[in-house]
């Protein structure tokens, strides 16, 4: 009795403890300006736990009163002259089945025979197993907690309402980051090449950890085309090298590295992948797809090549 005493007391006191730190946790958070929904959720949180509490204190005092009332049988019998005989215990393990299943011996089946029986096939009146019943007590507890807290009081957002927050904050950041300027963004429906040494260089680390198993080191191509001469599957500019790149090729090896890489990273080994243009592989593949000559005009020669013609073609009027 007194090692009962004593769990007694340890059990009591670890209760007003921890309801005593919930209540300073709950005040605390108050004071500092916590959002209502949070000490809500304090509040529940102390409540479960002190169900649970309340639950393994009454558990125990069962078991004391199991205890005392035991002791007072083998008292009596003593008295009597009797000799006490304790029930043999079954083990855990086969109470805890017993509990769970709760099934009926095969000696006992007769109590619970229905009537109906179809061509020998009869029908037992089981009841559904405990844990079953628990299992599904359990998920209407917890579906009326998620419809108190989503719906009733919505401490909670929606899944909707939470992907809006969620891209609500990332357009903030996005905005933010390129205001700032430290990080460095890329329009992929117009991306522009790139001729840094750090850039390029960049994309050679790229290539050399992603690519270079399907084209080689040296862009020569083996499962994939020959990257160095100046035919092309999908098309020889940058932004056809980017797209390629970025969205990949149905029913090839050539996967959408935008699920890898980023929008810069792409960049940058698009550009490398220019640089390789005119290098001499050891050992080229084949030539694949439609030549590509790009133009070795700059925009200004462009322009004064467009000037010219008018010109002419004003002369031509005047004569």
């Amino acid at each position: 009795m007194k090692t009962i005493n004593k769990n007694i007391i340890y059990l009591l006191t670890i209760f007003f403890l921890t309801f005593s730190a919930g209540s300073v946790s709950a005040q605390t958070a108050e004071g500092s300006g916590t959002s209502q929904e949070t000490l809500i959720m304090i509040v529940m949180g102390l409540v479960l736990l002190v169900a649970i509490l309340v639950l393994v204190v009454a558990i125990y005092m069962v078991m004391v009163i199991k205890s005392i009332l035991k002791r007072e049988e083998k008292i009596a019998a003593m008295e009597k002259g009797i000799k006490y005989i304790e029930e043999e215990k079954e083990s855990w393990w086969t109470r805890i089945n017993n509990k769970l299943n709760r099934s009926v011996p095969v000696e006992e089946e007769s109590e619970v025979l229905l009537d109906h029986d179809y061509d020998g096939i009869k029908e037992l009146d089981n009841h559904l197993p405990p844990w079953w019943k628990a299992l599904f007590y359990f998920t209407v507890i917890v579906s009326v907690i998620y419809l108190f807290v989503y719906h009733v009081i919505p401490i909670f957002p929606l899944q909707e309402e939470e992907y809006a927050m969620e891209l609500e904050k990332a357009e903030e950041l996005q905005a933010s980051l390129a205001a700032s300027g430290s990080v460095e963004t890329i329009d992929i429906n117009n991306p522009e090449p790139s001729d840094d040494p750090t850039d390029i260089s960049s994309g050679q680390s790229v290539f050399n950890i992603n690519c270079l198993s399907c084209h080689a080191a040296d862009g020569g191509g083996g499962i994939g085309p020959n990257l160095t001469d100046n035919y092309w599957l999908h098309g020889g500019d940058f932004q056809s090298i980017f797209d390629t790149v970025h969205e990949g090729v149905s029913g090839t090896s050539m996967i959408a590295w935008k699920n890898v890489l980023t929008p810069v990273q792409i960049r940058d080994v698009s550009s490398y992948i220019q640089t390789l243009v005119g290098t001499t592989p050891a050992n080229p593949k084949a030539p694949e797809g439609e030549l590509y000559e790009p133009s070795e005009m700059s925009v200004d020669q462009v322009e004064a090549s467009a000037d010219t013609v008018a010109t002419e073609t004003d002369s031509l009027q005047t004569n």
